[in-house]
């Protein structure tokens, strides 16, 4: 596995793929990613075929320079180079500027080429380009016209029981089950998140913790209610998120977050970063597997490690950050981190 690094840097079991005396091979990987089936990244290395983890996108942008067709050519390390018409970006949540290339590579622009493209249009704001006469719309990364914050919709996720969510993985998931014998927590009070048909939740009631497991549908809670009606230390609740926090503030000592922040519209992160640090006690801990993917238009939703430390680190403070997982489906490599962070007083 390669790995790819917020300033768009290609490393090598951590060594650095030299932009200068290694630029065939780092122009190798980038021109040859491809989306795999599986929605993770693949390329070639020495011609053989290798999974690719970035740490943002795969492709950052270094420099910008607007051509009179209006669209923009776009440097990036190893001599790699594209061209992105102006009509075509989108941004995100901190104005970054987005595109995908002809094989649906997601790209982003680096601070220093977005502020070059600035000073070559006529004119911008928080939402367009002008050049010349010509206004392009810069629309928000993600979009989907799913009613995601309904529960019908996750209801009828779960309507097919022989044919489980794909976030489902048939019991907790490896991750969880490595790091709960790693971290020899004692006793808790555990919020489960998204806790679908209860796989996670249950292995917490199994090691001894008290756990609330909480969900917007009322179908998955029937499921787990079902499958895991042993351990009466569980309590199953049907809610969002954000309403739940109002009545439970400073009432758990972890939780654990696995498909939750890919479920709401990324609109809602923030706030939902703020709800784990609400309902967490005085030096609580999160715990997370979170997505390492590029889906912009429906559940679930893509993220990156990039994205996830940018929300978090006004609230927690990260005390174990692990980008390839030692223990994941086997569909999953490449696409999921864990995190383990402790909530930071309010100051």
């Amino acid at each position: 596995m390669l790995h790819i690094d917020e300033q768009g840097f290609i490393f090598d079991q951590g060594q650095k793929v030299d932009p200068l005396s290694q630029i065939d091979i780092g122009f190798e990987v980038l021109n040859n990613l491809r989306l795999a089936p599986n929605h993770s990244y693949q390329s070639l290395f020495h011609g053989r075929p290798v999974t690719i983890e970035p740490y943002d996108q795969p492709l950052i942008a270094q420099s910008a320079k607007l051509l009179k067709s209006h669209e923009i050519e776009l440097s990036f390390n190893y001599g790699y180079q594209l061209l992105a018409h102006t009509k075509n970006l989108k941004a995100d949540a901190w104005d970054r500027f987005y595109g995908l290339n002809e094989h649906k590579i997601p790209f982003v622009l680096s601070p220093l080429a977005q502020s070059q493209l600035f000073d070559q249009v006529t004119s911008y704001s928080d939402d367009s380009l002008t050049i010349d006469s010509v206004t392009y719309p810069i629309e928000p990364l993600y979009q989907t016209k799913k009613q995601v914050h309904l529960p019908e919709f996750w209801d009828a996720c779960y309507l097919d029981e022989h044919s489980p969510p794909g976030w489902e993985v048939g019991g907790p998931h490896p991750m969880l089950t490595y790091m709960i014998e790693k971290l020899k927590l004692t006793k808790l009070r555990v919020l489960v998140i998204g806790c679908g048909t209860g796989s996670d939740a249950a292995l917490f009631a199994q090691k001894g913790h008290l756990v609330t497991a909480l969900d917007f549908s009322q179908k998955a809670l029937d499921l787990a209610k079902q499958r895991h009606s042993s351990w009466s230390q569980i309590q199953w609740v049907k809610d969002d998120i954000f309403n739940f926090t109002k009545s439970h503030i400073g009432q758990f000592d972890l939780i654990f977050e696995h498909t939750l922040f890919c479920a709401v519209h990324p609109d809602q992160r923030q706030k939902l970063v703020s709800a784990w640090s609400q309902l967490l006690a005085s030096q609580g801990h999160l715990m997370g597997i979170f997505f390492n993917t590029f889906r912009t238009h429906a559940p679930p939703f893509g993220s990156s490690q990039w994205e996830v430390k940018k929300l978090l680190n006004t609230k927690f403070r990260f005390l174990y950050w692990q980008s390839v997982l030692e223990k994941c489906p086997p569909d999953r490599i490449g696409k999921e981190f864990f995190i383990y962070a402790q909530k930071v007083p309010a100051s």
